[in-house]
């Protein structure tokens, strides 16, 4: 490593979910990818809310009330993850910076990623099978193709899944 970059650091950008995969890539991300860390080194957090501006149309309309509901539950999802992600961090004393963004997650997390200049991208795996990743799309799929820095996708082992 040349020493200019020993005196940036890497950046580390992990993105989170409510899903147990994506807590535990950022679990996996802290426990290998930082274990020589620099003091440089800069992890980002990244949480994506959904938009909910799409949901109303033609053919449906939420109600003020309902999009309020919705914000407020998407909020209690946030600090939920954000209450899981400082403990992680703090169990092993790792500085972190949060970003949060609404809207489509594959172009936020892509955007983020490139304005950051990434060193890495961390994400989770959801394990959707072949017919679901199919309706519904994979944002780490899409990611490993667009993101133009290395992107580590983190499986959570069916052992570790059997335990909870």
């Amino acid at each position: 490593m040349t020493s200019e970059a020993q005196e940036k650091g890497r950046t580390i950008l992990v993105a989170v979910d409510e899903g147990e995969h994506s807590l535990y890539a950022l679990e996996w991300a802290l426990d290998t990818l930082l274990i020589g860390r620099l003091p440089n080194d800069c992890v980002y957090i990244l949480y994506v809310k959904p938009s909910h501006a799409n949901l109303s149309g033609p053919a449906f309309v939420l109600t003020t009330e309902a999009v309020n509901s919705l914000e407020r539950y998407d909020e209690s999802i946030f600090q939920k993850v954000m209450e899981s992600v400082g403990k992680m961090c703090g169990q092993r004393k790792v500085h972190f910076e949060v970003k949060v963004l609404t809207g489509d997650p594959r172009d936020m997390i892509t955007e983020t990623a490139e304005t950051l200049k990434a060193t890495f991208l961390v994400m989770g795996s959801h394990g959707f099978g072949v017919i679901k990743r199919a309706f519904l799309g994979s944002v780490s799929d899409y990611c490993a193709h667009h993101v133009h820095c290395p992107v580590v996708i983190v499986k959570k082992p069916e052992s570790l899944d059997d335990d909870e």
